[in-house]
């Protein structure tokens, strides 16, 4: 439907293109992927023709940079995708994993992101890698498209995990904190 090659393992970023996000990085270590291990990258920003330069300077033909597109057609981009990836130095929290665990995709985030930290549980639904490593991001990428049994239950246990992430879930959440707060002082 959105003309990404099918015989591809497609490894899917979403952010906004600034250097926190660590794209540029992220970029320059996938060339030592497999031809077959694509790259998709979607956003826009500041930096998106320094990732084009880089691409073309490495001569890859395994990595994609798409512009940004709305949440209803984001979510085709997310269902083609096999792993998310987040390589970010820094994200307050950082939705993008939400969305993607809400697809059914394993997640390799950092660990200089919030939701990551909340809601990734190594070999349960993804894995945290040390911010910068990005090396390490590659190898687990790897391992998980290496082993079939893996993947689905990374899969699998990431739209277990963020079931629990509704919105009236956080709500009720949140509530009990305030009662609990506003308890202590009437």
């Amino acid at each position: 439907k959105i003309g990404l090659p099918e015989e591809c393992n497609i490894v899917i970023a979403v952010g906004r293109f600034i250097p926190l996000k660590r794209y540029n990085e992220l970029i320059e270590i996938w060339k030592n992927m497999s031809c077959n291990d694509l790259l998709l990258i979607v956003g826009e920003g500041e930096e998106k023709e320094k990732y084009e330069k880089t691409i073309l300077e490495l001569k890859m033909n395994n990595v994609i940079i798409e512009n940004f597109h709305k949440k209803e057609e984001l979510l085709d981009y997310y269902k083609a995708a096999d792993i998310f990836i987040h390589p970010t130095s820094y994200d307050v929290w950082g939705l993008v994993v939400n969305e993607a665990m809400a697809c059914g995709l394993p997640v390799i985030v950092s660990d200089h992101c919030v939701a990551g930290l909340e809601l990734v549980k190594n070999e349960k639904n993804g894995y945290i890698f040390p911010m910068g490593d990005e090396k390490k991001a590659c190898e687990k990428v790897e391992k998980v498209l290496g082993e079939k049994e893996l993947y689905i239950t990374l899969s699998q246990n990431a739209v277990k995990t963020i079931q629990t992430y509704t919105i009236e879930n956080m709500a009720k959440t949140q509530i009990a904190v305030f009662k609990k707060i506003l308890g202590k002082y009437f």
